[in-house]
């Protein structure tokens, strides 16, 4: 909302009577939505009401009332230094004498000279005709004049105003930096020159509160001292049906909201876990915003089903939160596979408190529902690995290959000895593996610590990259950090999107998205390297040699088939060569199981994978034996208490089917035709397990039978 009362005049030198509308707020006795401004800085001389108390009787159009202002112009200052860049700039002066007095020149830090004007400006406000007079008086006989020239106005007109909204209106989240560089964020257009509107705009301070007083004038952010109360009404009253409950207490600020055309389709509660995480900038400091997301299979997608923006993170925050989302979907404990989140302990506690809340009687542990987001303990993995100071260059796949086997190993005495060669082997990461094994966070996520249900632990979703993609969407479409009001509106905006996808879906037949035709993996173009850089970075230091491998590794394995072994060399011999290939080949196939979602952009490059490595993978288990060589009963005993220990691992399918591989490799194999149809039958089991296809016609027999329903990779 612009202003009432304005004038149009601007740096006058002459005698000017101009007249503008005005508003009276009765309850308050004053005039609102006021702006006296016509471009000279102006002091504040007297301010009165000139009928009130007026014993004479009023004349016609005069009131009670009625109000007069009268202010004095200050001049202007300017530099007397001749050797100064600014010399003889006049400048617009602060409006009270003190500061004047004490002005530098901002260029050479001398003493500003005053030059002073006794020009006064009267601006009467009459109730009756409901308007203000500006009356600028000047007196040349007397002396009464501007001695000074104009200069840059430090305050916007009105038309300049509208000018810095029709920016807000078409940038939202327009930055001081932003309008400043004349640059939009939205779009790839060059915005309007902010210096064309005012000089004054260039200033980022002042750019800054230019912008914000634009959008208080419009709504568009809420005022100090604004009703929050009434602001939510309006709120609700836009959305309704989206808030559910609103507790606006300082210790206890929570708002639950979710979209009603959620109840228009059957979540799939039993099949799906829901995912829940919490971001912070897309909310007002110090509030924080939760959402919960499911596989909705209509929309072909994850969809937001509740959300809260929430004040503290605290269990018993948390606890009102999960309450709120199993009351509002009527979630029974026999319904619902269960919830993946990150490892916060708020969270998890918030959780339990809920759970045993609301199903007192279910005779269900709520631990069994809780399942550990896998992707937050790989990263967390690689970070301390990255840190040389934790784990030394040298031996980092040594490290990732203990903490995969910690992860994966169902047998507890492996599991411990796992645990101690880590903190054997590394004993800076000691602090960092007890946090993961205290017990309420290595049972969401290690498989030998694990109390989850079985559908639960089975199910392929074991990520939050779900919730984690709905937040960058949302960083893309609104502002951040904007006043709880605004954020809430725009927010319940974005919600209510997959609403309507819901909507004409059901109503219309209308699919949200079309059926595509899988597209090829486009190549990756390296960038240019900077030959003017040294490899400065752990990245670039330590890497070289890993990718070095990785380039090679086709070779090597070509030329592996091909050589002859010396019968000199043993089986084990061999086995030990092979690790840190056979750790790559593993960082390959994890990275294959992890793309399960998008099968169809990765089953060519991952058949590729398994064709070359094939005969790695069992020259690493078994070696080469068309020579054969005596075996040492040592190694012989080793090798099967391991194959032992490795049977016993109910649920680590990559290892069932390696000993299938060895067994079936090692048994009676003497001519180079048994150990090719050997090694096209392993090549076979793991397609046929990971993908769930064979790689020939005559591979078919040989593959791995599951159960239905069974997933593709357990980790």
């Amino acid at each position: 909302m612009s202003k009432v009362t304005f004038f149009k005049t601007q740096f006058p030198f002459n005698n000017v009577v101009e007249t503008s509308p005005a508003l009276l707020l009765e309850d308050a006795q004053k005039f609102v939505d006021v702006d006296l401004n016509i471009g000279w800085a102006m002091k504040t001389v007297n301010s009165y009401f000139p009928n009130k108390n007026n014993k004479v009787a009023l004349k016609d159009g005069d009131h009670v009332n009625d109000r007069r202002v009268v202010k004095k112009c200050q001049g202007s200052i300017m530099c007397d230094n001749g050797a100064c860049a600014l010399y003889k700039k006049q400048l617009r002066p602060p409006v009270e004498q003190k500061l004047i007095a004490n002005k530098k020149c901002i260029y050479c830090n001398n003493a500003m000279n005053w030059i002073q004007s006794a020009v006064t400006v009267e601006y009467y406000f009459s109730f009756i005709r409901s308007e203000c007079t500006m009356n600028h008086k000047v007196n040349r006989f007397r002396k009464i004049e501007h001695l000074h020239s104009s200069y840059v106005q430090k305050h916007l007109t009105n038309d300049q105003q509208k000018k810095v909204y029709q920016i807000i209106l078409k940038n939202p989240a327009a930055t001081p930096g932003g309008v400043i560089a004349e640059i939009s964020m939205r779009s790839d257009e060059i915005s309007k020159d902010v210096e064309d509107i005012n000089p004054v705009l260039l200033n980022r301070e002042r750019t800054k509160h230019e912008l914000r007083a634009a959008k208080i004038r419009n709504d568009l952010a809420l005022v100090k001292g604004t009703d929050l109360f009434e602001e939510f009404s309006k709120i609700e009253d836009e959305y309704p049906g989206y808030i559910l409950s609103a507790e606006l207490v300082a210790s206890k600020s929570c708002i639950i909201f979710s979209c009603p055309e959620m109840a228009m389709v059957k979540l799939p509660f039993v099949n799906c876990p829901m995912i829940t995480d919490v971001i912070f900038k897309a909310v007002p400091n110090g509030f924080h915003l939760c959402s919960t997301v499911i596989f909705v299979p209509e929309m072909k997608k994850h969809v937001v089903i509740f959300q809260a923006i929430i004040k503290k993170l605290d269990p018993q925050q948390f606890a009102v939160y999960f309450k709120a989302l199993f009351e509002k979907f009527a979630i029974k404990a026999d319904n619902f596979l269960g919830m993946i989140m990150d490892f916060s302990q708020a969270q998890r506690e918030g959780f339990y408190q809920a759970f045993n809340s609301s199903f007192p009687d279910s005779g269900i542990l709520p631990t069994r529902l809780l399942k550990g987001s896998y992707m937050h303990w790989k990263q967390s993995v690689q970070r301390v690995v990255s840190n040389h100071s934790l784990v030394p260059a040298e031996k980092s796949n040594q490290f990732v290959s203990l903490t995969y086997k910690l992860l994966k190993t169902t047998v507890e005495e492996v599991f411990v000895e796992t645990a101690q060669s880590i903190i054997r082997e590394f004993p800076n990461v000691r602090r960092w593996l007890q946090w993961w094994l205290q017990p309420t966070i290595s049972s969401m996520i290690y498989n030998c610590q694990t109390v989850l249900s079985d559908a639960l632990r089975k199910h392929s979703s074991r990520t939050s990259n779900a919730i984690e993609s709905y937040h960058s969407a949302l960083y893309r479409l609104i502002p951040t950090r904007k006043a709880l009001n605004v954020s809430l509106r725009l927010i319940l905006q974005v919600c209510r999107t997959d609403g309507r996808l819901i909507k004409s879906y059901y109503k219309f037949g209308l699919a949200p998205f079309y059926t595509k035709t899988s597209s090829k993996r486009k190549n990756r173009s390296k960038p240019v390297a900077n030959d003017g850089r040294a490899p400065d970075c752990n990245k670039a230091i330590f890497t070289s040699q890993k990718k070095r491998k990785l380039e090679s590794l086709d070779t090597k394995v070509e030329s592996q088939c091909n050589e002859i072994v010396s019968p000199i060399k043993s089986t084990k011999d061999a086995v030990t060569d092979s690790e840190d290939d056979l750790d790559l080949y593993f960082d390959q196939i994890d990275q294959a199981s992890d793309s399960k979602v998008s099968i169809d952009l990765n089953i060519d490059e991952s058949l590729v994978v398994f064709e070359q490595h094939g005969a790695l993978m069992l020259k690493a288990l078994g070696g080469i034996v068309d020579d054969p060589v005596p075996v040492e009963s040592d190694f012989d005993f080793d090798t099967e208490a391991i194959l032992r220990e490795f049977e016993c691992l109910k649920y680590n399918r990559y290892d069932s089917i390696l000993i299938d591989s060895y067994k079936k490799y090692t048994s009676n194999i003497k001519t180079m035709d048994e150990k090719e149809t050997a090694v096209m039958g392993a090549s076979a089991m793991i397609k046929g397990f990971v993908w769930g296809i064979p790689s020939s016609t005559d591979d078919v027999y040989n593959l791995p039978q599951f159960t239905d329903g069974e997933p593709a990779c357990c980790v």
